[in-house]
C-alpha cells in the first residue's frame, strides 16, 4: 500500500543578519505550509541569513 505525503519546499530570501526576524519568517513559512495541508516542509535559506546558528 503506497503512503502519500504532501511535501512543500520553500526557497526564500531571509531577513539578513537579524536572527529573531529570520526565525519568525521561517516559522511563518512552516505554519502557512501546514495550514495548506503540508506534512513535510523543507525551508532553504542562505546560511548567512541565520546569524549565530
Amino acid at each position: 500500500m503506497p503512503i502519500r505525503i504532501r511535501a512543500v519546499a520553500v526557497q526564500a530570501e531571509p531577513t539578513w543578519l537579524h536572527l529573531p526576524a529570520v526565525l519568525a519568517q521561517t516559522i511563518g513559512f512552516i505554519e502557512d505550509a501546514g495550514a495548506g495541508g503540508a506534512q513535510l516542509v523543507v525551508v532553504a535559506m542562505a546560511e548567512v541569513g541565520r546569524p549565530g546558528v
